[in-house]
């Protein structure tokens, strides 16, 4: 098997995000007989060991999944058939929200905690692959936008949550 590198692979890709940030790069690619294959290796590719994996498919037209943040929970999220797009906001101006389009099995999005995340625009048969670097606890969400913005505006100033 030979490995081939994608141009955007690693090169100046910081494993160490910063509370609110996020970050796409490309999985490392190789090739098989008759096939390609996409690989990410936890605590190398992505920068925590995975916790929790689960992946999101059948979304309905129009549904928008995820409104929410988590206080511990960094994520590495890949769409590996078909497509979504992913809303990060920081803040209430939609101005500097970024929006990714997952739309290759090799892109790899990485969000730190504390991000607000809205997967939406799920292309028919889309199957969207969720690594999390913590286990389930509802007690880590952050689901209402308000409760988002003044948590974010305290660390602003230098509080701790």
């Amino acid at each position: 098997m030979t490995m081939k590198s994608s141009l955007e692979n690693l090169e100046g890709h910081s494993h160490k995000l910063k509370p609110m940030e996020s970050s796409i790069f490309h999985a490392r690619r190789g090739t098989l007989p008759h096939a390609e294959i996409g690989t990410l290796d936890s605590l190398t590719d992505i920068p925590f060991e995975v916790k929790r994996v689960f992946y999101i498919y059948d979304t309905l037209e129009g549904v928008v999944r995820g409104n929410h943040s988590n206080l511990k929970s960094q994520f590495a999220l890949v769409c590996l058939h078909a497509s979504c797009r992913v809303r990060v906001r920081r803040s209430a101006h939609p101005e500097q929200d970024k929006i990714f389009l997952l739309d290759q099995p090799y892109k790899v999005l990485l969000l730190s905690e504390l991000a607000w995340k809205e997967m939406y625009d799920f292309t028919p048969g889309s199957v969207l692959l969720c690594l999390s670097s913590e286990v389930y606890d509802p007690r880590e969400y952050i689901r209402k936008f308000n409760q988002f913005l003044e948590l974010t505006d305290r660390l602003a100033i230098g509080e701790s949550f």
